[in-house]
Protein backbone atom coordinates (compact mmCIF):
# COMPACT_ATOMS: atom_id res chain seq x y z
CA UNK A 1 0.00 0.00 0.00
CA UNK A 2 1.89 3.07 -1.21
CA UNK A 3 1.66 6.28 0.80
CA UNK A 4 1.02 9.35 -1.29
CA UNK A 5 3.79 11.93 -1.23
CA UNK A 6 1.16 14.67 -1.54
CA UNK A 7 0.24 16.29 1.77
CA UNK A 8 -3.13 18.06 1.86
CA UNK A 9 -3.60 21.02 4.21
CA UNK A 10 -6.98 22.15 5.52
CA UNK A 11 -8.15 24.97 7.76
CA UNK A 12 -11.66 24.56 9.19
CA UNK A 13 -13.98 26.67 11.31
CA UNK A 14 -16.90 24.77 12.86
CA UNK A 15 -19.76 25.58 15.21
CA UNK A 16 -21.81 22.96 17.08
CA UNK A 17 -25.11 24.33 18.45
CA UNK A 18 -27.17 22.07 20.69
CA UNK A 19 -30.88 22.75 20.81
CA UNK A 20 -30.64 23.22 24.60
CA UNK A 21 -28.60 26.41 24.06
CA UNK A 22 -25.13 24.97 24.70
CA UNK A 23 -22.56 25.38 21.96
CA UNK A 24 -18.95 24.82 20.99
CA UNK A 25 -16.95 26.52 18.26
CA UNK A 26 -13.67 25.17 16.92
CA UNK A 27 -10.89 26.10 14.54
CA UNK A 28 -8.73 23.21 13.25
CA UNK A 29 -5.63 22.93 11.06
CA UNK A 30 -5.18 19.46 9.53
CA UNK A 31 -2.71 17.67 7.30
CA UNK A 32 -3.69 14.54 5.45
CA UNK A 33 -2.64 12.08 2.80
CA UNK A 34 -3.78 8.88 1.08
CA UNK A 35 -2.70 5.38 2.02
CA UNK A 36 -3.27 3.47 -1.17
CA UNK A 37 -6.38 4.11 -3.24
CA UNK A 38 -9.11 3.68 -0.62
CA UNK A 39 -7.75 5.07 2.65
CA UNK A 40 -7.33 8.68 3.77
CA UNK A 41 -5.65 9.71 7.02
CA UNK A 42 -5.27 13.12 8.64
CA UNK A 43 -3.96 14.68 11.81
CA UNK A 44 -4.99 18.05 13.17
CA UNK A 45 -4.52 20.55 15.94
CA UNK A 46 -6.93 23.26 16.91
CA UNK A 47 -8.70 25.23 19.60
CA UNK A 48 -12.28 25.23 20.81
CA UNK A 49 -14.46 27.22 23.16
CA UNK A 50 -17.98 27.08 24.54
CA UNK A 51 -17.71 30.77 25.54
CA UNK A 52 -18.28 29.87 29.21
CA UNK A 53 -15.29 27.86 30.46
CA UNK A 54 -11.62 28.12 29.54
CA UNK A 55 -10.70 27.45 25.88
CA UNK A 56 -9.46 23.99 24.92
CA UNK A 57 -6.56 22.68 22.87
CA UNK A 58 -7.73 19.95 20.49
CA UNK A 59 -5.73 17.17 18.81
CA UNK A 60 -7.40 14.95 16.25
CA UNK A 61 -6.56 11.92 14.14
CA UNK A 62 -8.86 10.55 11.43
CA UNK A 63 -8.87 7.57 9.09
CA UNK A 64 -11.42 6.88 6.36
CA UNK A 65 -11.68 3.69 4.32
CA UNK A 66 -13.81 3.98 1.16
CA UNK A 67 -15.64 0.80 0.20
CA UNK A 68 -16.83 2.46 -3.01
CA UNK A 69 -17.88 5.87 -4.28
CA UNK A 70 -20.68 6.23 -1.69
CA UNK A 71 -19.92 4.04 1.36
CA UNK A 72 -17.10 4.37 3.86
CA UNK A 73 -15.98 3.56 7.40
CA UNK A 74 -14.49 6.37 9.47
CA UNK A 75 -12.49 6.43 12.71
CA UNK A 76 -11.81 9.62 14.67
CA UNK A 77 -9.77 10.04 17.84
CA UNK A 78 -10.05 13.49 19.45
CA UNK A 79 -8.17 14.71 22.54
CA UNK A 80 -9.53 17.86 24.20
CA UNK A 81 -7.47 19.59 26.90
CA UNK A 82 -8.38 22.65 28.97
CA UNK A 83 -7.61 23.98 32.46
CA UNK A 84 -10.58 22.12 33.88
CA UNK A 85 -10.71 18.87 31.88
CA UNK A 86 -8.93 16.39 29.69
CA UNK A 87 -11.13 14.15 27.55
CA UNK A 88 -10.41 11.59 24.83
CA UNK A 89 -13.16 10.61 22.40
CA UNK A 90 -13.04 7.70 19.96
CA UNK A 91 -15.75 7.53 17.27
CA UNK A 92 -16.41 4.78 14.71
CA UNK A 93 -18.84 5.68 11.96
CA UNK A 94 -20.03 3.96 8.80
CA UNK A 95 -21.05 6.57 6.27
CA UNK A 96 -22.99 7.21 3.11
CA UNK A 97 -22.34 10.20 0.85
CA UNK A 98 -23.94 10.92 -2.50
CA UNK A 99 -23.87 13.72 -5.03
CA UNK A 100 -27.08 15.63 -5.65
CA UNK A 101 -25.51 18.13 -8.05
CA UNK A 102 -22.17 19.11 -9.52
CA UNK A 103 -21.01 20.83 -6.31
CA UNK A 104 -23.48 19.53 -3.71
CA UNK A 105 -23.57 16.26 -1.80
CA UNK A 106 -25.57 14.82 1.07
CA UNK A 107 -24.37 12.44 3.77
CA UNK A 108 -25.54 10.41 6.73
CA UNK A 109 -23.34 8.84 9.39
CA UNK A 110 -24.59 6.68 12.25
CA UNK A 111 -21.90 6.30 14.90
CA UNK A 112 -20.83 4.83 18.18
CA UNK A 113 -18.43 6.84 20.31
CA UNK A 114 -16.68 6.36 23.59
CA UNK A 115 -15.36 9.16 25.76
CA UNK A 116 -13.08 9.00 28.78
CA UNK A 117 -12.65 11.87 31.24
CA UNK A 118 -9.05 11.60 32.46
CA UNK A 119 -9.71 13.46 35.74
CA UNK A 120 -12.52 11.19 36.88
CA UNK A 121 -11.76 8.04 34.92
CA UNK A 122 -15.41 7.92 33.79
CA UNK A 123 -16.11 6.25 30.45
CA UNK A 124 -19.32 7.02 28.56
CA UNK A 125 -20.62 5.51 25.34
CA UNK A 126 -22.96 7.24 22.90
CA UNK A 127 -24.78 5.97 19.83
CA UNK A 128 -25.99 8.66 17.47
CA UNK A 129 -26.39 9.82 13.91
CA UNK A 130 -25.69 12.97 11.92
CA UNK A 131 -26.59 13.92 8.40
CA UNK A 132 -26.34 16.96 6.25
CA UNK A 133 -25.33 18.67 3.07
CA UNK A 134 -21.93 19.85 1.78
CA UNK A 135 -21.58 22.58 -0.84
CA UNK A 136 -18.28 23.19 -2.66
CA UNK A 137 -17.32 26.85 -3.06
CA UNK A 138 -14.84 26.65 -5.91
CA UNK A 139 -11.89 24.26 -5.96
CA UNK A 140 -10.56 24.84 -2.43
CA UNK A 141 -13.46 25.76 -0.13
CA UNK A 142 -16.63 24.10 1.08
CA UNK A 143 -19.36 24.61 3.66
CA UNK A 144 -21.49 22.06 5.46
CA UNK A 145 -24.66 22.10 7.54
CA UNK A 146 -25.94 19.10 9.43
CA UNK A 147 -28.36 17.94 12.09
CA UNK A 148 -27.12 15.58 14.78
CA UNK A 149 -29.09 13.29 17.11
CA UNK A 150 -27.12 12.26 20.20
CA UNK A 151 -27.76 9.38 22.55
CA UNK A 152 -30.07 7.10 20.58
CA UNK A 153 -30.02 4.74 23.57
CA UNK A 154 -32.57 7.15 25.07
CA UNK A 155 -34.64 7.55 21.91
CA UNK A 156 -37.71 8.78 23.82
CA UNK A 157 -35.76 11.78 25.21
CA UNK A 158 -36.23 14.35 22.46
CA UNK A 159 -35.08 17.23 24.64
CA UNK A 160 -32.69 19.86 23.29
CA UNK A 161 -29.66 18.20 24.90
CA UNK A 162 -29.99 15.32 22.43
CA UNK A 163 -30.18 17.40 19.23
CA UNK A 164 -27.73 19.72 17.53
CA UNK A 165 -27.21 21.80 14.42
CA UNK A 166 -23.64 21.97 13.15
CA UNK A 167 -22.11 24.20 10.48
CA UNK A 168 -18.60 24.56 9.12
CA UNK A 169 -16.37 26.18 6.55
CA UNK A 170 -13.21 24.51 5.20
CA UNK A 171 -10.38 25.78 3.02
CA UNK A 172 -7.88 23.34 1.45
CA UNK A 173 -4.43 24.42 0.35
Amino acid sequence: MPISNKINHELSLMSYQNFDGSNTSMVMYSQGTKLGEKTDISFGVGASTNFKASPSLVFEGKAKYKFDENYSMQLRVREINSKSSEVTQIRLSPGYSGKVGDTTSIYVNPYVSGKVNHQTGNWTTDIGVFGGVTQKLGDKSSIFAEVQRYDLAHIADNSGKNWGFNVGLSYKF
